[in-house]
């Protein structure tokens, strides 16, 4: 019996959005939201969000929901055992800091 040897691409890196899309990404959020649900596509056998520079997986869904201002990201498992690399980081701005953005005004 012959051996065959085939390639596997590497599973892609996701894209996290918001869930609902188009949230805003700074919390409390004009609309006084405290919090923020990230996603990335379902279908993949596993998933560990963290905050950026902490190893400390948050969540093993597609979803994360966080109060918390800070950088994350996320890696997945393919089906087919492939482990992607992680994803862009997703930034959630602290209104209230020292780098908070502008208030609204009138």
């Amino acid at each position: 019996v012959p051996l065959v040897v085939t390639y596997k691409p590497a599973t892609p890196a996701p894209v996290i959005t918001t869930s609902p899309t188009l949230v805003s990404n700074v919390l409390p959020a004009p609309d006084g939201t405290t919090s923020i649900t990230l996603q990335v596509p379902t279908g993949m056998e596993k998933y560990e969000w963290m905050r950026a520079g902490n190893a400390s997986v948050l969540s093993n869904t597609n979803t994360l929901t966080t109060s918390t201002p800070g950088a994350y990201v996320v890696r997945v498992k393919s089906p087919t055992n492939c482990i992607g690399a992680y994803s862009d980081t997703f930034r959630v701005i602290n209104s209230t800091g020292v780098n908070g953005p502008d208030p609204i005004s009138s």
